[in-house]
């Protein structure tokens, strides 16, 4: 038996427990009874193996082991069941209809929106005029912009008028789907609250992270003093403290681009870069030579002062006990697998959150690190340096090019992009954000200093601006990077079995893991050439989901038509660069769809099919006219009398131009109508094949 997978029994336990949690993501619920049966049943046969003689338990060691693995498998199962408060008796969405008012904590700080503030809020009782009831489970609510919501703060509660409703997906192509990314923080509903809607009740209460973010404020106002620069500042703040606001989106772009925005938003690497330089600086005294344990105890504990600066985000948190396992296992053997001890952490992690095993910043934090451990050794002997400062360099070129060996499939998946220019733009920015990083905790612990702290403020944003020029120049080459990928679960899947048998033949040098890589790769491309046949033989067309906004596209091939040209670099960004990216196509000026456009109606022909946009009701026909689509947009409050005497269609589609306000009379209207109807507010983008 291989030696690690001996000494890692975490490693045999973390296995079975993915494939748990993986099945409910694929099948929730529908089995939780027979895992449960399975799991009871796995548990009884294994105590029952332990009063069976020695020579009995041997000969039926793989039954064991069977039995171990179906128990872990089922409580992987079962542990997301029990995590989600959808499934629990006194979830606030089961009880909600029934009650007026929700007395609610504020979990969160407020957020500032264009138009709103956002904040978490944990409810605890939904009340009416008569009574009340204990609940649990939390929700966003977005306040309306006035002086009064301006005063909310973390740990307040506040009664607010109880209109709560699902959080839904845009369902636009290629969109981030921000539904199941609230679904898996346990969030599934929020709320638009007006000034006369809530009322404070308590100021300020104790949360369980209100002392941590007390510091986080703290931290922040040491650093708006010392660093004057606002392009800077944020950086600076990122960098630290992991508050984003206030880096502007081209600044963002770049280090995304250039394949270092990981230095900017805190990670593992903080962590690795805290604990592993405490580790080094104990080391040079003589007494944690000799006394190591103190060494890691304390590099552990610095560690977590760190994080707890920032707040401890799910993302901190997660690192900090990784390392912490890492370092716990130094301290109670040397000798143990550090493979055992990450392999410990996730485990626990995951039985605290099963969730967090789809969290990209989860995935991110435990490749990459596994992915060193596992390759840096063999890129570090490609060569050797004797001189020290190139010896230094290549150690940096074959950490970093190690840690993209595993997190190379996940970055193409949920990115979209891979950064060709990584080792330069890391060569450059890992010691600079380290120095960075050092000299602003040397700011926050002699912040009380005034010459010091304005001395370490100029060089911070000094440095800060260089990094920047440097990043945005690079970021100008249009080779910097591979964008526009598109894969899927499976091809993603295909990647990791390639860079998996090929590690094999790396390390063991086995033939036969060679060819299984090959034939991984080859499976990939294959199914990249039938996909993209595929995407050149696609037309479609997709009725957006916008704010208030009727947006059309039309694609043909590897071609796309927008209907609606917005300025809004949002729009762009979070709604029709994924379209493009999901289709596989470049924008065009639409030569392949006839249009008849007027004031009133909108008419698009393509592939045979007729589409018509109606703005408003001031349509005269002699008879109705024949549509594949109708789309229903702005002004046009129609009837079911109406439309049967206009249009002959089949397919209704009501878009998100018509007001929210008026959409249950809007429904009224159009009750017992025969054509199919798709409201685009309650279900999303709608996509047909043409």
């Amino acid at each position: 038996m291989n030696p690690t997978w001996k000494q890692s029994p975490f490693l045999r336990l973390l296995l079975p427990m993915i494939l748990g949690i993986v099945s409910y993501v694929w099948i929730p619920k529908l089995l939780i009874y027979p895992a449960c049966t399975l799991g009871l049943m796995s548990l009884v046969f294994i105590i029952s193996f332990q009063f069976l003689k020695i020579g009995s338990r041997f000969k039926l060691k793989i039954i064991s082991g069977i039995l171990i693995h179906t128990f872990i498998i089922s409580i992987g199962y079962i542990l997301p069941y029990i995590t989600a408060i959808e499934n629990k008796k006194n979830g606030y969405q089961l009880k909600k209809d029934n009650y007026e008012y929700a007395l609610v904590r504020l979990n969160s700080a407020l957020e500032t929106k264009p138009k709103t503030y956002k904040a978490i809020v944990e409810i605890k009782q939904l009340i009416d005029h008569n009574n009340s009831i204990e609940t649990q489970g939390e929700a966003i609510i977005y306040f309306q912009k006035n002086e009064k919501s301006k005063k909310l703060q973390e740990g307040d509660w506040i009664l607010v008028k109880q209109k709560f409703l699902p959080i839904k997906n845009t369902n636009n192509p290629g969109s981030f789907n921000y539904a199941n990314y609230c679904h898996l923080r346990n969030i599934y509903e929020s709320a638009y609250v007006r000034e006369h809607e809530f009322q404070s009740i308590n100021k300020n209460t104790a949360t369980s992270t209100s002392l941590f973010n007390c510091w986080n404020s703290n931290t922040r106002k040491i650093l708006n003093q010392y660093i004057t620069d606002s392009s800077a500042k944020g950086i600076a703040e990122a960098l630290l403290i992991g508050y984003r606001k206030n880096v502007d989106d081209e600044t963002w772009q770049s280090y995304s681009n250039t394949g270092i925005v990981h230095v900017i938003a805190i990670s593992g690497m903080h962590m690795a870069m805290i604990y592993g330089s405490m580790i080094w600086l104990l080391f040079c005294i003589p007494f944690f030579k000799r006394k190591k344990i103190g060494a890691y105890v304390i590099a552990i504990l610095t560690m977590w002062l760190f994080a707890c600066l920032t707040g401890l985000p799910p993302s901190v948190t997660r690192s900090a006990i990784m390392f912490t396992f890492i370092g716990i296992g130094e301290i109670i053997d040397r000798k143990m697998s550090i493979y055992n001890n990450l392999a410990a952490s996730a485990f626990c992690l995951l039985c605290y959150n099963p969730f967090w095993l789809l969290d990209v910043g989860f995935q991110l934090s435990y490749t990459a690190v596994l992915s060193i451990l596992i390759f840096f050794e063999k890129c570090y002997q490609l060569k050797y340096f004797s001189n020290y400062i190139l010896h230094k360099i290549w150690s940096l070129m074959a950490g970093t090019l190690s840690a993209q060996v595993l997190t190379l499939p996940i970055i193409i998946y949920y990115f979209h992009q891979f950064p060709l220019l990584f080792l330069v733009s890391n060569l450059i920015a890992i010691p600079m954000t380290g120095l960075i990083l050092y000299a602003e905790i040397g700011l926050i612990l002699f912040s009380w200093f005034t010459p010091l702290a304005k001395i370490l403020g100029g060089v911070i944003s000094k440095s800060i601006l260089f990094l920047n020029f440097v990043v945005l120049k690079m970021s100008e080459f249009s080779f910097i990077s591979w964008t526009a990928i598109q894969v899927n679960e499976w091809q993603v899947m295909l990647l990791f079995l390639c860079i998996i048998f090929l590690g094999v033949y790396i390390y063991y040098k086995k033939a036969n893991a060679l060819i299984a890589s090959l034939i991984a790769m080859c499976v990939f491309l294959i199914s990249t050439l039938i996909i993209r046949k595929e995407k050149l033989q696609q037309q479609k067309m997709i009725v957006y989901s916008l704010p208030k906004q009727s947006a059309l596209g039309f694609v043909n091939g590897n071609q796309i038509y927008f209907t609606y040209h917005s300025t809004s670099k949002g729009d762009d960004k979070f709604t029709f660069t994924p379209s493009k990216i999901f289709f596989q196509a470049k924008e065009t000026g639409g030569h392949f769809i006839q249009k008849e456009i007027t004031e009133s109606i909108q008419l698009y022909r393509m592939s045979g099919k007729k589409i018509a946009i109606v703005n408003s009701l001031n349509i005269s026909t002699i008879q109705p006219i024949e549509i594949d689509y109708l789309i229903i947009a702005k002004k046009c409050f129609a009837t079911k009398e109406w439309i049967n005497l206009h249009f002959k269609t089949n397919q209704i589609i009501v878009d998100n131009s018509i007001p929210s306000w008026k959409m249950n009379a809007f429904k009224e209207n159009l009750r017992g109508i025969s054509t199919p109807i798709h409201y685009i507010s309650e279900q999303g983008a709608f996509v047909v094949d043409l």
